[in-house]
């Protein structure tokens, strides 16, 4: 019995691809297109002892059939994914380089990988705005001048001009929002501080003479992106960012509609706007520890995010533990017996800035050296995490490069490219409700209203009750 099993094990692993770099491959089906379900049915009997427990294991979706920032990869297009990936520039924790003030601290390891995981995001937003996402650092001359300058933007050191994104600056932003070295950050605070980062007067960011627009950062809080603030904010006569949110326009119509709210201005044409724009979304899924508990509907809508081309990935990861997600295997087939729920056995695929490297050298003047090791040092493979596991408190990242982009960005999000129902994962509004307005035409309609002197005037011992 012993050399049987032995001897079915041989020929069952003679269908299977020899073992790859990345364990979730070495684990699926052949090349071939062959499930396991088929192995098994083609196998001699006495082989369901053995696969008893796999079939029995939630089913995961094929790691070749995913998408990756807006483009799909099957198994034919897999040499071209991992081209792709390892394209992705990849910033984890350094050591060894320039103290970050007020404290003496010369490494991130512990503490900085939300703010690796922004300096990631940032930098696929960057490659896009100079370049195309079709871009491929892979394919780039030695001297390449993006490459070369993305290298020295992300590097850490403390010339704000030279190197506007490395660790120095992300912390020197995060001192305006209360975050010192040493702190871990979350996804909503990470997003202020490439926020304040992007806005800072001393930023410049222009690739080796490549030109392009400018880029400014807009983060949109609570659950909501309001079109006539984002518009408001990125035409020409708006402010820098960091991003305002405006006043509410006064309204004292429909006073019984709490939501009521006049509509926006008619929207300037595209070329309305001077900038690109990386809109930040930062999002809670729910108060749940992880993801798992969330909506399926919900978990699905995070999936198809990676789906969006307007997408740079979300920043998120695990309790303490931040990565940054740039693609999503595509759903499984459902079983025979019903449909599977929505989001079930999603695997997430990103790069973890959990490993810690030397910072680049500088030369006497305080230049970065680009040598051979800095340039290989950020590229690498990426990592799988089921999306069930990962903490639900995270933020999306789109690049939009004109507002006709952003026009047809909310168009597919109304329409549920990225949810709809129980999945939506945050809203698109024309306007900000304005509840001070309404409430105030409603106290009048209720008699409240009136002047001081009409009502005798002085002040009053009853408590003030706002009605919502």
């Amino acid at each position: 019995m012993n050399s049987s099993i032995a001897n079915l094990f041989a020929s069952v692993s003679s269908l299977l691809p020899s073992a790859t770099p990345e364990p979730e491959v070495a684990s699926s089906a052949s090349s071939s297109g062959r499930s396991a379900q088929e192995l098994y049915e083609s196998s001699e009997a006495g082989v369901g002892d053995l696969l008893v427990a796999e079939e029995s294991a939630e089913q995961q979706s094929s790691p070749y059939n995913c998408h990756i920032l807006g483009v799909k990869y099957d198994e034919i297009s897999y040499p071209l994914r991992r081209q792709h990936e390892y394209s992705l520039y990849w910033f984890s924790y350094r050591t060894s380089f320039p103290p970050l003030p007020p404290y003496p601290i010369t490494s991130d390891a512990g503490w900085g990988c939300m703010l690796r995981a922004s300096q990631m995001l940032l930098a696929e937003t960057l490659r896009r705005h100079f370049r195309s996402p079709s871009w491929r650092s892979s394919d780039a001359p030695a001297d390449d001048p993006l490459d070369d300058s993305l290298l020295r933007w992300f590097a850490d050191a403390p010339d704000p001009k030279a190197c506007p994104f490395g660790i120095h600056s992300l912390c020197r932003s995060g001192l305006h929002e209360d975050k010192y070295p040493g702190e871990w950050v979350g996804p909503t605070a990470a997003c202020r501080i490439l926020d304040r980062c992007l806005a800072s007067p001393t930023t410049s960011v222009d690739a080796g003479g490549a030109g392009g627009r400018p880029i400014k950062t807009f983060v949109a809080d609570g659950g909501c992106v309001y079109t006539s603030e984002v518009n408001s904010f990125m035409r020409p006569s708006s402010p820098s960012s960091p991003s305002t949110p405006p006043p509410p326009a006064a309204s004292a119509s429909d006073p019984f509609d709490p939501l009521f709210a006049p509509p926006p201005e008619p929207d300037k044409p595209a070329q309305g706007w001077d900038h690109a724009l990386l809109l930040l979304v930062p999002l809670c899924v729910g108060s749940y520890k992880v993801m798992r508990s969330a909506p399926a509907e919900k978990r699905e809508s995070i999936r198809r995010f990676f789906e969006m081309r307007q997408g740079v990935g979300i920043l998120g990861g695990t309790p303490r533990h931040a990565i940054w997600f740039y693609g999503a295997s595509d759903p499984p087939p459902a079983p025979a017996q019903g449909e599977r729920p929505p989001g079930h056995g999603t695997t997430l695929y990103g790069l973890d800035p959990h490993t810690v490297q030397f910072a680049p050298s500088l030369d006497s003047e305080g230049r970065v050296a680009l040598t051979s090791e800095y340039r290989k040092s950020v590229h690498t493979s990426g990592v799988s995490t089921p999306l069930n596991d990962i903490d639900p408190t995270l933020a999306l990242g789109f690049y939009l490069r004109d507002s006709s982009d952003f026009s047809a960005l909310c168009a597919e999000l109304r329409a549920g490219a990225c949810g709809g129902g129980r999945g939506t994962l945050f809203g698109v509004e024309e306007v900000r409700p304005d509840y001070e307005s309404n409430v105030g035409a409603m106290d009048d309609l209720l008699g409240g209203g009136g002047d001081e002197d009409e009502c005798g005037g002085g002040e009053s011992d009853e408590d003030d009750f706002v009605f919502i």
